[in-house]
């Protein structure tokens, strides 16, 4: 525990804030889509338990929360492929678009064009900065 502390205390301000929000996330999208009596929002739409499930969108957000707990794990124990999984975090909202098209073809447009802008800046930003950062790159080496 004591070189999870370490390397916490050694990342740079900004690798402690990509970091720090998936152990919050990560246990919410595990737990919250396994509560029958818990309505989710999703891309603006409030679904129940049984809506969630029965339209797909359940096992992503297992997925989302299972890959940002390993990435948040992992990148905490220095392990240099968990880098990958935070980029590839940006790009797991396109599952749930693609479901939310179906549902809703004429919201998805905006939509398409909201995600592929937001998503690609997002990932991009965050493999310059975990893989091109030399303060960063030291962490993983």
């Amino acid at each position: 525990m004591t070189t999870c502390s370490n390397r916490w205390n050694d990342m740079p301000a900004l690798l402690k804030v990509m970091v720090a929000p998936l152990f919050v996330l990560g246990p919410l999208f595990l737990i919250l889509p396994c509560l029958p009596y818990c309505n989710i929002g999703v891309l603006g739409e409030q679904l129940t338990f049984r809506e969630l499930w029965k339209y797909g969108y359940g096992p992503f957000i297992i997925l989302t929360g299972l890959v940002s707990l390993v990435a948040g794990i992992c990148m905490l124990q220095g392990r240099s492929w968990s880098r990958w999984l935070l980029v590839f975090f940006c790009a797991l909202e396109i599952p749930v678009l693609f479901i939310h098209c179906l549902r809703h073809p004429e919201k998805c447009g905006t939509l398409i064009a909201q995600v592929v802008v937001e998503g690609g800046a997002w990932a991009g930003f965050s493999y310059w900065y975990l893989f091109r950062r030399e303060s960063v790159k030291r962490l993983f080496s």
